[in-house]
């Protein structure tokens, strides 16, 4: 985020970054054996996750948005974290309205 925010932040604009999520990546239930799939390819790999592994993942991905939370709010622009699995006006209502990425009209 620090190489990225600045410069959304700079000029005339307005930033705003809608951060899509699904509860699998936030809160995943990857306990033992479990096969994930590559977004950016057909690959799929198997991987054998512990407790351990868990709480590190969820640890990592907590800092993850809270380093994203903190560059948007120094750099004066709206993030909204927006729930993949509901419908669009919902997420956006759930999370935008409220931190200004998106207003009623």
């Amino acid at each position: 985020p620090e190489a990225i925010c600045p410069a959304l932040a700079s000029g005339n604009g307005r930033g705003i970054i809608f951060a899509p999520y699904c509860a699998a990546e936030s809160d995943p239930d990857w306990l033992g054996n479990t096969e994930l799939a590559d977004c950016e390819s057909t690959a799929r790999q198997d991987f054998q996750f512990s407790p351990e592994d868990m709480r590190r993942y969820r640890a990592t991905y907590a800092n993850h948005f809270a380093l994203w939370q903190d560059a948007t709010r120094r750099c004066g622009i709206a993030l909204a974290r927006i729930s993949s699995e509901s419908p669009l006006v919902d997420a956006l209502q759930e999370s935008a309205l409220g931190v200004g990425a998106v207003e009623i009209a």
